[in-house]
């Protein structure tokens, strides 16, 4: 499913793409000549990466070619899979000009928790972002990243707490024991900055010059890495995550399965909403990661749910996006892909294009 589409735009790219391709084959079938293929393939990488309109502004400030990334460029695709309900839900929408919100909700418990976050994450951040503008008077151009990490940790409590108190005043029983969801938050600034929030088991991955890299560590019961507590004052002291959950009074224990879960419920460590389980040490501070997109360097970025992560490497997943033409063609072969190997769960993809695109 798009989150925004433009169809003449779609078209003209798809012939364009089409056109330059073709052309290539006839040449490389007529003359034989390998390198002539190759030049008309570097044509099509490069229109594939065109594609995306420059942001003059911004490429006049940082002194070099910045595009602009808008949200009918971005590809996303949700599918069932084998589950009664889909409870993933993919979130997309431009706070200003210049800040991109991207989000992968997997709920569980139902679907209450992920429609909450949803629908509650854009307002969170912008009035987060609204007090750092007023609390330090200072271009956003100006502020280190560790700032924007605190406005998107804040926005998770902020979001979270929100969840707690309108499921304990109106919500079911049902909803307000057992509902919960992931979240991998990402903030773009300025088409070249990178702010990653996330609790639970989706995953966010950036792919750049053929190699993939996570920006994301899974939240469960069988971690052994000691992370970090997000928010600076609020440091982890290098305690794992189970530790955390026996410290707070919680239980380890593995399922029917022999998976490790939560008191016996949940799989994951972190998450928004399962409100019950918080005293038990169920946290939603998000672990946070920023980086700088080069996007000489950059293809895309990929925000997937464990649908897709439980049967497809990372490494899968890159190649598969970096096969596609475009980015919903590529986020609809990705869930695709996901069924085929086999998913139980729930398959979604949300696909962010970056300058590189089309290029190996």
């Amino acid at each position: 499913m798009a989150l925004c589409t433009s169809t003449k735009f779609q078209s003209f790219s798809k012939w364009v793409a089409c056109s330059v391709f073709s052309i290539g084959q006839r040449f490389d079938h007529c003359s034989g000549r390998r390198e002539v293929g190759q030049a008309l393939g570097n044509i099509l990488q490069q229109s594939n990466a065109l594609q995306l309109p420059l942001d003059n502004e911004e490429s006049i400030e940082q002194g070099t070619l910045i595009p602009r990334i808008d949200l009918c460029h971005i590809g996303s695709a949700s599918v069932l899979g084998r589950r009664q309900m889909n409870e993933d839900r993919l979130l997309a929408c431009r706070l200003s000009s210049h800040h991109l919100l991207l989000g992968m909700f997997d709920g569980h418990g139902g679907c209450a928790a992920a429609d909450f976050s949803r629908a509650l994450f854009p307002g969170c951040v912008r009035s987060c972002l609204s007090a750092l503008r007023n609390s330090t008077r200072q271009s956003f151009r100006d502020l280190p990243p560790d700032s924007f990490e605190r406005v998107l940790g804040y926005a998770f409590l902020q979001v979270n707490n929100l969840m707690s108190r309108h499921f304990f005043h109106y919500a079911p029983v049902r909803e307000r024991t057992w509902s919960g969801t992931t979240a991998t938050v990402v903030l773009l600034l300025h088409s070249q900055q990178l702010i990653v929030g996330h609790v639970g088991d989706s995953r966010a991955l950036i792919y750049r010059r053929g190699r993939v890299q996570p920006l994301t560590v899974n939240h469960d019961p069988s971690s052994v890495v000691p992370l970090t507590d997000i928010l600076k004052e609020d440091d982890g002291g290098g305690v794992t995550e189970p530790e955390r959950i026996v410290a707070c009074g919680g239980m380890v224990i593995p399922n029917s399965l022999g998976v490790p879960v939560v008191n016996g419920r949940l799989g994951m460590t972190r998450s928004l909403g399962d409100a019950e389980l918080k005293a038990y040490g169920v946290s939603a501070k998000p672990h946070l990661t920023s980086l700088t997109v080069r996007h000489s360097r950059a293809s895309f970025l990929a925000l997937v749910s464990d649908g897709v992560t439980h049967v497809m490497s990372d490494e899968e997943i890159a190649s598969s996006i970096a096969a596609c033409r475009t980015p919903q063609d590529a986020a609809k072969f990705l869930v695709e892909c996901a069924l085929q190997y086999g998913s139980n769960d729930n398959a979604s993809a949300l696909i962010v294009p970056f300058g590189s695109w089309g290029k190996s």
